[in-house]
């Protein structure tokens, strides 16, 4: 299962744009049921790391960050805390998106297909962008043809019912 963008087939980061930080996706599956939603390719995070690791991610120039610990530092006593930036390839190459029940479909054997829609450049661009598409794509005013739950974490298939 690779993902296609405008027919071709996206097999690596070497296949994406430069300064494209993500995706918009459109995952059909074999009955026609629908879900999009939007993956990062990298993800970016400070962890704790050890002092000797510190001290040469900060000699090399790395970004890194000492803060003071403290649930171990005590009067007179000052204990630290050595974070560096950690950027790492996420797996969007496998990702089959966030929906519980479409992985467990997936999982039994069920058969998708996994588009790009949009590449996006920086966060704001990912987040309006799936709001969009799903709401182009009338997503939730149709729950029986998609895998999505809902819009922007606000919006429901039951606030679009009209109750008499």
């Amino acid at each position: 299962m690779s993902w296609k963008y405008n027919n071709k087939e996206v097999k690596s980061i070497a296949d994406v744009p430069k300064s494209a930080i993500g995706f918009v996706y459109l995952i059909t599956d074999s009955n026609g049921k629908r879900y999009v939603g939007k993956k990062q390719f990298f993800s970016n995070r400070n962890a704790q790391v050890s002092k000797a690791v510190y001290d040469k991610a900060k000699s090399a120039g790395e970004k890194v960050k000492k803060t003071k610990d403290k649930k171990k530092s005590k009067k007179g006593a000052v204990s630290w805390k050595y974070k560096k930036n950690i950027i790492k390839e996420t797996d969007w190459i496998s990702y089959c998106g966030s929906s519980i029940p479409l992985k467990k479909a997936v999982k039994n054997g069920l058969k998708i297909e996994k588009e790009i829609l949009q590449y996006c450049y920086n966060k704001k661009q990912l987040s309006y962008y799936e709001m969009k598409w799903q709401v182009c794509l009338e997503l939730i005013e149709n729950p029986e043809t998609t895998w999505n739950g809902c819009v922007a974490g606000k919006y429901y298939p039951r606030d679009l019912i009209n109750k008499s």
